[in-house]
């Protein structure tokens, strides 16, 4: 700035400068962050990490997925999908078991035959012997354990099968000298 002085004086203007003005010194900038705030920005910034890890990863495997059949000479071209071959029929299933006449078993379940055969699988697993029978009526059969000897060994047969997680009925049957139960057998004990 230029500052005149008047005056009767023969001397020329003289500039005056102002002395540089420092601005005062600012405080320094102080970043509060109470727990709940630093646990959103460490979740966001957890957040960000794994989208972006998802993101490379499936860019990444893309891209190898598409390059393998070029970098082994072969064209990029996938080959059209052949028809799937129907599936084969399902194994007929084996002839019921026959009972052996007047002998004790006990009945675990009476279900559909799909279920039944399960059930049998799983208890031949836990070695008892099992088998299936036909049920009341034809989408029903009976999941049976025996034959049983004698009382010792039904008690000792019931509380295996209790053990084993067939907690829902076990049943004494006599079967009778006619062969497999008609609809309608009863229990017995």
């Amino acid at each position: 700035m230029l500052i005149t002085l008047t005056g009767l004086s023969a001397q020329a203007p003289v500039a005056e400068t102002k002395p540089e003005v420092v601005p005062p010194a600012s405080p320094p900038i102080e970043i509060v962050l109470h727990r709940r705030q630093a646990t959103q920005l460490l979740l966001l910034a957890l957040a960000i990490m794994l989208l972006t890890s998802a993101t490379s990863y499936l860019v990444g495997k893309n891209a190898a997925e598409t390059a393998q059949p070029a970098e082994r000479g072969q064209p990029a071209i996938k080959p059209a999908p052949v028809p799937a071959a129907p599936p084969p029929a399902p194994a007929p299933p084996e002839p019921p078991a026959t009972l052996v006449q007047g002998a004790t078993y006990l009945q675990v379940a009476a279900v559909d035959p799909g279920i039944g055969e399960v059930f049998v699988e799983f208890l031949k697993r836990k070695y008892f012997s099992a088998l299936i029978v036909p049920g009341p009526d034809p989408s029903t059969v009976r999941v049976l354990v025996g034959p049983v000897r004698d009382d010792d060994a039904y008690r000792i047969i019931r509380q295996d099968l209790l053990r084993a997680g067939f907690l829902s009925f076990p049943k004494k049957y006599t079967a009778s000298a006619a062969g497999p139960p008609p609809t309608g057998w009863s229990a017995g004990q």
